[in-house]
This record gives C-alpha cells, structure tokens and sequence, in this order.
C-alpha cells in the first residue's frame, strides 16, 4: 500500500468508527468539495495530522463508484436476507481466522487507536 495511503486509511477507519461527526455528503458532486472542507475541519479537530488531511484533501468525487452504490438493490432487503446474500457467515468466519492467524498485528492496531 502506498505510503501517502496509510495514514488516509487510518483516519478514514478513525472518523467512520468514532461517534458524533456530523459531515453529510450527498448524492450527486454538487457539494463534494464543501463536505471536503467540513470533514477535514472534523479530521483535525480528532487529531488527523497534515498527511491524513492532505490525504482527503487530494480525493474526488467518483462518480460511477457512488451511482453504482446508490443502485445497490440489496438496501431493499430486509437485514437478515441482505446478510444471507453478502455471506455474513463465511465473512465472520473469515475474520475469526484472520484475527486467530494475525493476533499481534490486530493487536497493535487496537492500541494505536486506543481500544
């Protein structure tokens, strides 16, 4: 992964994961690049620093990647069916042996955001 990618990674994972942050992005481009502007201020206020903010800041909207998001039928079922069709069982149990296999790595990742 390149290195500029790492610490967006991490501040992205942060901010969806941390309650509270109020930045709303809507459906077409039309204000991406406020909502940009809001997240960032969200990002520094949590301690992103100048890399994970940079990071964002070089981000566009992708167009065909939110259309087809938006498009996704299975947000029509209900839970349990859209998570018998995403495989939620084989998932977790992938999980289960990744964090058995890699149980340091997981680790050291749970203290560096403070978990």
């Amino acid at each position: 992964m390149p290195s500029l990618f790492k610490p967006a990674l991490v501040a992205v994972s942060f901010l969806i994961a941390s309650p509270g942050f109020a930045a709303t992005c809507g459906n077409t481009s039309a204000g991406f690049e406020a909502w940009k502007v809001e997240f960032a201020r969200e990002a520094k206020r949590a301690g992103v620093k100048k890399t994970g903010l940079a990071a964002l800041a070089g981000t566009r909207y992708a167009t065909r990647t939110i259309k087809a998001d938006r498009n996704q039928k299975s947000f029509r079922y209900t839970l349990e069916k859209f998570m018998k069709i995403r495989g939620a069982d084989t998932i977790v149990a992938q999980g289960k042996r990744r964090l058995a296999q890699n149980a340091a790595f997981y680790a050291s990742l749970e203290r560096l955001i403070g978990n």
